[in-house]
Formats: structure tokens, C-alpha cells, sequence
């Protein structure tokens, strides 16, 4: 009987507070196609995803991303903005409502051009409940998901100039095939409808996620449902964000059976490695967005980066009808790239530095630069002790406990705050790492790789460390 009454006043604050109200909370239908008109011979389209907002006062930072792209958007007169999704970080009211007001602050309903947005995952998450006192119905989350940025339903299919645009949200806040199953059926219809309206225009698929084998990814992150639906339509131009890596990168382009884009967050940029001298800065330093103009006979894509407004990296330019010019980005780049280079008069010294009382101090090794024709990805480094034996560096422990070992680590460079800002000099810190080194004498390596993960010849130096004291010989290439 306890449990019971104790339950009852559960439901009862529950129902009083609204989170277990279904009123105005079904599913909305997919769209009915909307046709628009553009002046011009040229459709200027703005691409953004993975704002992450919090509710108002939570991050400035990312506040002032999204209001920056926003204007950034604005300034350069676009005729229609792509939102990709996650416009929160968890969708509670506060922070929807957050999303709504920098965008109508910068992008009042009459002034805003011709918008598409769908839904990313975080959009159907909330906190644990009793953070919030909310349950994610997902029905829910996607009425407060499309109210929050203007949207009428997460599946749209907007035609502009006779270009066609598909708006397909996954239906759930997990990324992987499942949050697409529902609906695929609705995408390929849409598809089928938009080649049959003209075959030799591209055709724009919207979604969170990136198709499986296409654009950079950790793997976890991409869809196969996606490729294999695409891979019967060479007109589509696919479109995705989540997986928050750089744009610098030139797997954010992918040609194969269709064309697929993937563009960076204007919240954090998931490097997928560790960063060299800060192990936080590429987290806020250069959030980026796309423009792309589609004209009669090309379709041309610039990378801006948000805090300057400028272009970033070269332009991408892709021959229309699309069908006949997917040759350009294929994976065959890998095979038309070089290894980096060190030069020749490479110089390196390494120290003891504290950049944290609590952390304590840190062994930071500072090289000059390798050199490549694109760009350096990253460096890999690895260690021998006297005897000759690997160093092995502590990355934490297993389940049982047990530490967990690995034998070398990997470092981004740069790149990602643009081509032109790549400082000549690397610096990295080894933090965690730095425990592993105890005094002596060690065989120091390092090599460098492109995005494609073609590896310099090694660059080695040794290093004695006595307490506090580290000392570096001169280096030779191998």
C-alpha cells in the first residue's frame, strides 16, 4: 500500500507538472512538397548543424556561434539556410526556446530566407528526470524540436527553382540504422519523385548522420541504410553533420555511387585525436559552416569559418549534370597524395611545464613542423628506453581493473583552425603520459601523416630525463 501511494504521488506531481500530458503531443505527418521561386541564376544555400544549445546563460560560446553563423548567413544574402540538426544539447523547453530567440533576434520571420531544418539526436534527448521532470516522448520532442526553428515537421520536401530538397530526420535518438528504418520508405519515394521531375538535377538529401563508407566518420557514426538508398541515385548530394569533425578535412567531401557532404558543428569539433599544446583547443577556436551556390551548370561549395567570416581551405566545385561529374573527390585522392615531409634543419627540445597546479607538471616535446603539399593531419610518436624495450603509455584500465597499454601516441595537428594559421613550430603535450617517463635515456620518434594516413619517414631524437631536467641531442631522419 506504501508503494502504491508513493507511486500515485509521483504521477500526480508528474501529471501536475505536465510531463505526462499527451495533449498536442502527436507525431507530425511528413510534409506535403512546398514549391518555392528565387530571383536569379543562382541559388546561395547556408549549411549549419550541431548548434548544441543550452538554455539561455548555459554556454555564451555556443550562443554566440549559432548567432555568429547567423549573421555570418545573413551578410552573405543567402536564399536558403539548412539546419542539420541538434539544435540543443538536451532538448528541454529552456534551451529550444533559446534556439528560437537568437533566431529570430537575427533572423526575424520576415526576413528569413527559405528554411529547411531536421532533427539531430540530442534533439530528442532530456537530462535524467528528476533534473528535468520531463519524459522524452518522442512525439514531444519532435513538436518542440520543429517549433523551436520554424518547421511545420521533421520530413519536408522543399523544391526551390526546381531543385529538390529532402528534410529526412531519424526518428529516434539513436544513431544508427534503426532511427532511419521508419521513414526510409518516405525518403525513397521522394527521391524517386524529384529524379522523375528532372533527371539531370542533383537532388539534396538532408540528414543528421552521414551515409556508411562516405565522408570522415569514427564509423559508429554513419548509417549503412543511408548508402545503400543513395547508391541507386547518382543525383544525390547528400548532406549530414553529427559527426563534428573539421571542415578543414578533405574527407568532408565524397564522390562514389552519389556526392556526399558533411559539414562541421558550430559547438565542439570532435577530432577524433588529441590536439598538441592545448588539449581542449579545438574545441572552440574555428566553428564552421558552408555556402553553396548551385547554378545551372555547377555546383560550387565554400568553407567559412564563423568567428571571422572568411573562406577557408580552396573551393569545391562539382560539374552538373551531377551524374557525369562524380570522379573528382573519390577515395582515388588517397592514392594522389603524398607522405609529409620533415625538413631538413627539423630542430626539437622538450620540458618540464605546468599548466595546471592540480594536474601537476607535464613533459611537453616542441619540433619544428612537418611539411606537406595539402596539409599535416597529425604526428604519431613513439618511445625506447635504453635497453631498447617500447615504452608503454598508461591509457587507463579495463574492466577487471587492469591497466590498459598502448605503444604510441597520435596528435592532430592544427589544420583544423584553416591552412593559413598552421603554426611552424608543433608543440605537444604529453599530460597523462607524462608518468610513464621516468628518468632516463630514451629513443624519441615521430612521424607525420596526411588525412589519408600516409606516413613521413621518422623523424628521431633522443631525450635524457633526470628529475626535473630534460635534455635533447640533436634529430636524423630515417
Amino acid at each position: 500500500m506504501k508503494i502504491k501511494r508513493i507511486a500515485a504521488a509521483v504521477l500526480g506531481l508528474a501529471a501536475a507538472a505536465g510531463v505526462l500530458s499527451f495533449a498536442g503531443c502527436a507525431s507530425p505527418e511528413p510534409s506535403e512538397i512546398q514549391n518555392y521561386t528565387v530571383e536569379g541564376d543562382t541559388i546561395k544555400v547556408g549549411i549549419i548543424s550541431d548548434l548544441q544549445l543550452a538554455p539561455q546563460g548555459g554556454s555564451d560560446t555556443y550562443d554566440n556561434s549559432y548567432r555568429q553563423a547567423l549573421e555570418l548567413l545573413k551578410a552573405q544574402d543567402v536564399d536558403m539556410m539548412i539546419n542539420v540538426g541538434d539544435y540543443t544539447d538536451t532538448n528541454t523547453q529552456e534551451a529550444a526556446d533559446n534556439v528560437s530567440r537568437i533566431l529570430n533576434e537575427v533572423y526575424p520571420a520576415e526576413e528569413r530566407p527559405i528554411s529547411l531544418s531536421i532533427m539531430g539526436n540530442h534533439d530528442y534527448w532530456l537530462p535524467y528526470f528528476v533534473d528535468c521532470w520531463e519524459i522524452p516522448f518522442k512525439s514531444k520532442m519532435q513538436n518542440r524540436a520543429m517549433e523551436a526553428v520554424g518547421e511545420t515537421s521533421p520530413w519536408t520536401h522543399k523544391v526551390v527553382n526546381g531543385y529538390h530538397f529532402i528534410g529526412f530526420s531519424p526518428t529516434s535518438g539513436d544513431m544508427d540504422d534503426t532511427a532511419y528504418e521508419e521513414k526510409i520508405g518516405w525518403a525513397e519515394e521522394q527521391i524517386k519523385l524529384a529524379v522523375q521531375d528532372d533527371p539531370d538535377k542533383p537532388v539534396f538529401v538532408i540528414t543528421h548522420a552521414p551515409p556508411a563508407g562516405t565522408v570522415n566518420s569514427t564509423g559508429d557514426e554513419e548509417s549503412d541504410l543511408l548508402d545503400q538508398l543513395f547508391s541507386q541515385y547518382p543525383q544525390v548530394v547528400s548532406i549530414s553533420g553529427h559527426t563534428h569533425f573539421s571542415l578543414m578535412d578533405d574527407r568532408s567531401i565524397w564522390q562514389g555511387e552519389y556526392t556526399a557532404l558533411n559539414t562541421q558543428s558550430l559547438s565542439y569539433i570532435s577530432m577524433g585525436l588529441s590536439t598538441g599544446e592545448d588539449p581542449d583547443s579545438a574545441i572552440e577556436q574555428n566553428p564552421m559552416c558552408m555556402i553553396m551556390e548551385i547554378s545551372d551548370d555547377q555546383l560550387v561549395i565554400n568553407r567559412y569559418s564563423v568567428l571571422t567570416g572568411q573562406k577557408q581551405g580552396d573551393t569545391w566545385e562539382i560539374g552538373l549534370p551531377i551524374q557525369e561529374h562524380l570522379d573528382r573527390y573519390t577515395d582515388a585522392r588517397a592514392e594522389q597524395s603524398a607522405a609529409p615531409v620533415f625538413p631538413e634543419n627539423t630542430s626539437v627540445s622538450a620540458e618540464f611545464k605546468t599548466y595546471d597546479d592540480e594536474a601537476g607538471r607535464e613533459l611537453v616535446l616542441r619540433f619544428t613542423s612537418a611539411q606537406h603539399d595539402r596539409y599535416v593531419y597529425g604526428y604519431r610518436i613513439t618511445m625506447k628506453d635504453a635497453q631498447g624495450e617500447d615504452v608503454r603509455f598508461t591509457e587507463g584500465t579495463d574492466e577487471f581493473g587492469s591497466p590498459v597499454y598502448i605503444d604510441s601516441l597520435a596528435y592532430n595537428s592544427d589544420y583544423y583552425l584553416g591552412f593559413d594559421r598552421m603554426a611552424p613550430e608543433t608543440v605537444i603535450r604529453l599530460g597523462q603520459y607524462t608518468s610513464d617517463i621516468k628518468d632516463g635515456t630514451y629513443t624519441v620518434t615521430v612521424k607525420a601523416f596526411d588525412t589519408w594516413i600516409h606516413e613521413s619517414v621518422p623523424f628521431s631524437f633522443t631525450m635524457t630525463v633526470d628529475g626535473e631536467n630534460v635534455t635533447t641531442y640533436p634529430g636524423v631522419q630515417r
